[in-house]
């Protein structure tokens, strides 16, 4: 359908412009006296025209590679889904359970949550994609779904949907 035709041009977009994004990102962070490395040194990369679906250009494809902020938007696309089909709604309010807690409290980037607090799927999502956060995810993937396990295979079932068929997720946030 459409909709999955566009859905595969937006992830491969997204998977395209983290090289640059992240090259870019540091540029700006870095002190002048520090190099920053070329485009040329990143050890994946892919480029593609969205509008032909012509790959432009790549650098080792079949590397295999643990990005964890790629996890982190298949999360938040899971949500975005389940969102748009009535399975949860932003208002929802999800918490972070001690059992989480104990595994997940400041590890990482985080959305620094506490213990038993509650907070809607709309905060989550925004820790998520803003700060990577840690916590939102597994805060989210046990509100959704139960639990962690239940989460990870929606996420497996829709790389799989999405012709994702050398990724796989084990968390819903890449640590």
């Amino acid at each position: 359908p459409a909709s999955g035709d566009f859905v595969r041009k937006t992830w491969k977009f997204a998977v395209a412009m983290l090289p640059a994004a992240f090259l870019s990102a540091a540029s700006t962070a870095q002190p002048a006296n520090l190099s920053v490395p070329s485009l040329d040194q990143a050890p994946v990369a892919l480029l593609v025209d969205l509008q032909s679906g012509q790959t432009l250009y790549q650098r080792d494809p079949a590397r295999r590679f643990i990005p964890a902020s790629i996890t982190k938007v298949m999360s938040a696309f899971v949500a975005f889904e389940m969102l748009k089909s009535g399975e949860i709604s932003t208002t929802q309010m999800f918490a972070f359970s001690d059992a989480a807690a104990e595994e997940w409290y400041r590890t990482g980037s985080t959305m620094f949550l506490e213990p038993g607090e509650t907070v809607p799927v709309d905060l989550l999502l925004q820790g998520i994609t803003s700060v990577s956060a840690n916590d939102a995810s597994v805060v989210l993937a046990e509100g959704a779904l139960g639990s962690v396990d239940q989460w990870v295979a929606r996420m497996n079932q829709t790389a799989g949907e999405l012709g994702m068929s050398q990724s796989h997720f084990g968390t819903p946030n890449g640590w």
